[in-house]
């Protein structure tokens, strides 16, 4: 950030930190971006006109994810109008935390690692003969733009895939998470933010991003202020969504793999966009009965193991599932 672009964020911060002074900003009410602009200008002493090309959304405040300032049409007070990436981050600053992690810990948090390993994933070996290589030169010479769509039923895997090539990338891995730490949904134009956010603070890093349940994000599911909005303003605003979404996938600056169980709702100008789109389908039989007999153990006779594996539906994770419900309750089942 400029300081100009400093100075407007710790304002905001600071305005949402301290309770009188979020009072005092409540106050006028339906003010215009300009308007907006032109009364932190008086504020804190700044030049009117860079104060408002600050504000826009193609400018870094906004695409860094940290705040925005929202558009004429919505109402309120500058409290709604001027609004960070997460209510949490007024206090953790004026704190002194210091770790971007912290910043952002509801809404993106260091990733687990994957419980598979690569033979989990034998029957996708020519895919990823391509994804693995490419993936690592994308890392070694800072590639931005670098984005891979893996979908699938859900169970089969993709999330333990996507953290396993973080792994072996060595190194790693951020999720942008789908709750906050008060278990509220965050909604998909928030959860992109986030991923902007991240790819800011962590750009340096040798870091790759994890999207999960992408299907809100890229569909029509932004809630009814969003509708109310669209309905508002037609094609516009929805052309707007699209075209910012597709900044995102263009400049991101660390690789991002993004998992949906489905295409469904995935619009070709997005689609066109990831360097691979790749399945991830159900195992075949030979694999199912592999990962049964390792889910299973003891548990699972040799029969029963050849009946489970001819269901062509059955995913891996409703496998690990069930055994270990079974496992826990063994001893009552007689």
């Amino acid at each position: 950030l400029s300081p100009l672009e400093s100075r407007i964020f710790e304002f905001v911060v600071l305005m949402h930190a301290y309770p009188t002074l979020l009072e005092i900003c409540k106050r006028p009410n339906n003010l215009r971006v300009r308007e907006i602009a032109d009364t932190l200008a008086r504020l804190l002493h700044l030049p009117r006109q860079e104060v408002y090309q600050a504000l826009r959304p193609e400018a870094t405040l906004a695409r860094t994810g940290l705040m925005q300032c929202k558009p004429n049409s919505m109402f309120g007070g500058m409290d709604d109008r001027l609004e960070l990436l997460s209510p949490a981050m007024p206090e953790r600053l004026t704190e002194s935390v210091s770790e971007p992690t912290d910043w952002l810990r509801d809404i993106v948090r260091p990733g687990q690692p994957s419980h598979l390993q690569w033979t989990d994933y034998s029957h996708l070996d020519k895919h990823l003969a391509v994804l693995r290589p490419y993936l690592r030169q994308a890392l070694q010479k800072g590639q931005s733009g670098v984005n891979v769509f893996l979908y699938g039923p859900p169970g089969t895997g993709k999330t333990q895939l996507a953290r396993l090539l973080a792994q072996d990338m060595g190194c790693e891995m951020f999720d942008i998470t789908t709750e906050d730490e008060d278990r509220e949904p965050i909604s998909g134009p928030k959860r992109l933010r986030a991923h902007c956010a991240a790819n800011s603070f962590f750009a340096k890093q040798r870091a790759m991003i994890l999207f999960d349940e992408v299907e809100e994000v890229f569909g029509d599911h932004e809630g009814l202020g969003q509708l109310m909005k669209l309905l508002k303003h037609g094609h516009q605003a929805s052309s707007n969504r699209k075209g910012w979404i597709n900044r995102i996938l263009e400049t991101n600056a660390l690789p991002t793999i993004w998992v949906a169980n489905s295409l469904q709702g995935l619009d070709p100008a997005f689609a066109r966009r990831f360097d691979m789109v790749l399945e991830v389908p159900v195992p075949p039989r030979q694999q199912r009965e592999r990962i049964i007999r390792q889910a299973g153990g003891e548990l699972i006779n040799t029969s029963t193991e050849a009946r489970l594996a001819e269901s062509e539906t059955l995913a891996p994770a409703l496998v690990t599932q069930a055994t270990r419900v079974v496992s826990a309750i063994r001893d009552q089942l007689g």
